[in-house]
């Protein structure tokens, strides 16, 4: 999941969980237990995109789909994030 209801639910819950970062970080609204896998580059724009006083939750971004912070994350890393906590 991302930084989302699901990961909250998941952590209330006790499921475990997979949770990829984009703008928002792991130290800040993550939870110690679940597995967290960030984009990398870090985006250079992150705090236009979220911060105090953004929110841009609801807009597109401007980098477009292939540079999108979450589209970094390929699903090959994810897999083998998995794996390698199995």
């Amino acid at each position: 999941t991302s930084d989302n209801l699901v990961m909250h639910v998941a952590h209330l819950t006790g499921t475990p969980a997979v949770v990829l970062w984009g703008p928002t970080t792991a130290q800040v609204y993550g939870y110690a237990g679940q597995s967290h896998l960030r984009s990398e580059p870090d985006c250079l724009k992150r705090a236009d995109c979220i911060g105090p006083k953004n929110n841009a939750y609801t807009r597109l971004c401007e980098f477009g789909p292939q540079e999108h912070c979450m589209n970094r994350i390929g699903v090959e890393k994810i897999i083998e994030h998995i794996r390698r906590r199995i």
